[in-house]
């Protein structure tokens, strides 16, 4: 008996500690619409509880401007920006909205593949994204 319930409970803590770390998360979206482009997302939502990770891929040799205009009805809304699958530490950019705002952040990309991870805390609202790319005077060189 005791060999039949020691992999369940070896299980059972193991999605205990992913669930801590924050590797393993549930989510819980209502009324979740998105539509993602080449360089653009836009998305609404009645209630967001959770992650969603929408991926880019940039040029290296272009300097890119994310945009946002974040509508916060309830809750807060997380933006974060890095390389795939990235800790919060290692992010380019994090944002957390409480309200209304919109505003934009310039970077030069390392890397060709980024996420843009979104993580709802019991939000309704809606947020349009855009990545606008521009030649870095300084690789003209």
């Amino acid at each position: 008996m005791l060999k039949s319930i020691l992999p369940i409970v070896f299980i059972i803590i193991i999605l205990l500690v992913l669930f801590q770390k924050g590797i393993l998360v549930f989510s819980r979206k209502s009324g979740f619409v998105y539509i993602k482009k080449k360089n653009k997302l836009t998305i609404s939502y009645k209630m967001f509880n959770g992650l969603e990770d929408f991926g880019f891929i940039m040029k290296r040799d272009q300097i890119v401007t994310l945009k946002y205009k974040v509508k916060v009805v309830s809750g807060s809304l997380k933006i974060r920006l890095g390389k795939n699958f990235t800790s919060e530490k290692d992010a380019i950019f994090i944002k957390e909205f409480y309200n209304d705002s919109e505003g934009e952040f310039n970077f030069h990309p390392k890397y060709r593949a980024y996420t843009l991870r979104l993580e709802g805390d019991k939000t309704e609202g809606s947020c349009d994204i855009t990545l606008e790319t521009s030649k870095s005077d300084l690789l003209r060189e």
